[in-house]
């Protein structure tokens, strides 16, 4: 006969046993549901994701995606369907509204958890679509405005969240969505400001031409003067000669528009050395613009020259 202290070390090691046989049971549960859920993940991306831009019913198909999946969208999901929606050629702002108010329902709960690149994408496609989503708008711009100081936040992520609020914006009220004129502005100054500590400072990302391009154009569009700090760095920038020999011809007929625009309606005078401005309407650059553009840009990019050559 066992000694009573081995009898109990003996029933002990067996609820170890039991107990790890648990844990193990757990944790391959929690494994599989992980590989489970990631599953499901890469599938409703791949869903939205083949969705064809040129699809007369890619609208209707997005829908059906969101219909079947939405109540497992995680933020990820939920901007690229925004995206998706835009990317639409076709696509006009009034029959997009009925899928993208659904969107707007998902997303409510996701903005702190979203990162800054899907703030951005959602607010760049929603100014696109022309969706005036009072809830979505303020509570999404707010996310991305706490964040802007952060230095991790791209040139790319600003200018996407400019260029939608221009879009929005540029209606008769000259608002976005649930904020007033002047917040409108504050919040694209705030901006701006940050697209120039990007410009300024050698350690953050260099930005594409088409960033700088598009926060001219923004800015022109609100007939807004950010600070004549910042309007003169986006422009240096954009004259600087490897991001000319980078621009697209519409970038490039863009900015030029941008700056006349901005120089005649909010009296901005630009501070840019004699060569600058020499690269910047040089004859290549022009002649570019008027071989590759569209009609309406080889046009504003002629008027900009006369206004700008005055």
């Amino acid at each position: 006969m066992l000694p009573a202290s081995c009898s109990r070390q003996q029933s002990q090691r067996r609820l170890e046993l039991v107990g790890c046989c648990h844990t193990m049971q757990r944790c391959q549960t929690v494994a599989c549901n992980c590989m489970q859920s990631t599953a499901l993940e890469r599938l409703i991306v791949s869903q939205i994701k083949d969705i064809s831009n040129d699809s007369p019913t890619g609208l209707q198909e997005l829908a059906d995606v969101v219909t079947k999946w939405g109540s497992s969208f995680n933020y990820i999901h939920a901007s690229a369907a925004f995206v998706k929606a835009a990317s639409f050629g076709s696509v006009q702002p009034a029959a997009a509204a009925p899928v993208l108010d659904r969107l707007a329902g998902i997303w409510d709960d996701m903005t702190q958890a979203c990162d800054t690149r899907g703030l951005a994408n959602v607010l760049w496609a929603c100014g696109k679509l022309r969706y005036r989503n009072q809830q979505l708008w303020t509570s999404t711009l707010a996310e991305v405005l706490q964040r802007v100081p952060q230095p991790d936040m791209t040139g790319q992520e600003t200018a996407a969240v400019v260029y939608g609020g221009a879009k929005i914006a540029g209606g008769p009220d000259g608002t976005v969505p649930g904020m007033s004129v002047q917040e409108t502005a504050a919040a694209m100054r705030q901006l701006c400001s940050h697209m120039q500590l990007l410009l300024s400072n050698p350690h953050l990302e260099a930005l594409d031409p088409q960033q700088i391009s598009n926060t001219l154009w923004a800015c022109a569009k609100l007939r807004l003067n950010p600070g004549s700090a910042a309007l003169d760095s986006l422009l240096k920038g954009m004259a600087d000669s490897t991001m000319l020999e980078r621009a697209a011809p519409q970038a490039l007929s863009n900015s030029l528009w941008a700056v006349s625009d901005l120089r005649r309606s909010t009296g901005w005078q630009p501070k840019l050395g004699r060569q600058a401005w020499q690269r910047l309407l040089d004859d290549r650059y022009i002649t570019r613009v008027a071989n590759r553009n569209t009609p309406q840009g080889v046009s504003n990019a002629l008027l900009a020259v006369g206004w700008l050559s005055e």
